[in-house]
């Protein structure tokens, strides 16, 4: 047999000995996020109810509202365009030119757990002693937006 055969046979040996195919590996990155987010789910009127002219006195009361934000977002919280609950909001209740002045407080929330907690968020109103003394007879009302934000 010559040189020529012995290295083709060699050659054809060697390559049966190769894997049929070679396997290459390689990661896949799986990806997602999470943006903060919150959502308001009721809030309570807030009737101050029948004002008693004869005794005059600070009328509180007090609403709730219900929201979920997102595992670690502290919300901020709006009642009419006010921000800080220790400041609170002022309002006017109105029947046509006539009001009547009331403020609403918060304790502003610390961090959400996440939505399949809801908060309950108390909403302290008050009208002032004198706010109402000589007031005409009627409904007094104000509507007033409340937001919460991540």
């Amino acid at each position: 047999m010559s040189q020529l055969a012995r290295i083709r046979i060699a050659a054809a040996i060697a390559v049966a000995a190769l894997p049929l195919s070679s396997a290459f590996a390689l990661d896949m990155v799986a990806t997602a996020s999470i943006t903060g987010a919150c959502s308001l789910t009721s809030v309570a009127p807030m009737p101050f109810g029948s004002l008693d002219q004869i005794t005059g006195g600070a009328v509180p009361k007090t609403s709730t509202a219900v929201y979920a934000c997102t595992n670690g977002v502290t919300p901020t919280v709006s009642v009419g365009g006010a921000t800080d609950g220790s400041t609170g909001f002022s309002g006017l209740l109105a029947k046509g030119t006539d009001t009547i002045a009331y403020t609403v407080k918060w304790t502003n929330p610390g961090a959400a757990t996440g939505f399949s907690t809801p908060v309950n968020l108390t909403l302290n109103g008050e009208i002032p002693a004198g706010a109402y003394e000589d007031k005409p007879a009627g409904s007094y009302t104000q509507t007033v937006a409340v937001t919460i934000a991540p």
